[in-house]
């Protein structure tokens, strides 16, 4: 599988490490937000003490910062993403994600604000599994 990534992503991510000291692994620019995926362990130290790196990076981008490590399996990308949503269980299924969190009250955090959570979700698994089409929250 090859990923490709434009000039302004790679310039976004060339600015990111040289703030954090963390060279992110892929960033995903979209309306309101970049995503940055960084190396397993390195995750605390991107987003830096008291969250200074990720302030300063939404000041100069005027956008929204989410910054998560990469996971092992799908599941644990997934968990790493929406944390500190905890998530049950994942299956693919026709082409669809369900998953099914371990709080149903948590339904709410990740279909709030517009459903901007589920939304970035969904750009980082297209980028990963293009074989998935949607996301079903059971």
């Amino acid at each position: 599988m090859t990923i490709t990534i434009d000039n302004y992503a790679l310039r976004t991510m060339a600015f990111f490490k040289e703030k954090t000291n963390v060279s992110p692994l892929n960033c995903i620019v979209t309306k309101k937000s970049i995503i940055f995926l960084v190396d397993k362990g390195l995750v605390r130290k991107a987003i830096g003490r008291d969250a200074l790196n990720v302030k300063y990076l939404r000041n100069q981008f005027k956008k929204d910062i989410k910054i998560f490590e990469k996971g092992e399996s799908l599941d644990e990308t997934i968990k790493n993403f929406i944390y500190p949503i905890k998530l049950n269980s994942s299956k693919i299924h026709r082409r669809v994600l369900a998953m099914l969190l371990a709080n149903p009250n948590d339904r709410r955090k990740l279909l709030g604000n517009g459903q901007t959570t589920l939304k970035q979700l969904k750009e980082v698994i297209n980028v990963y599994h293009q074989n998935i089409k949607d996301i079903k929250l059971l």
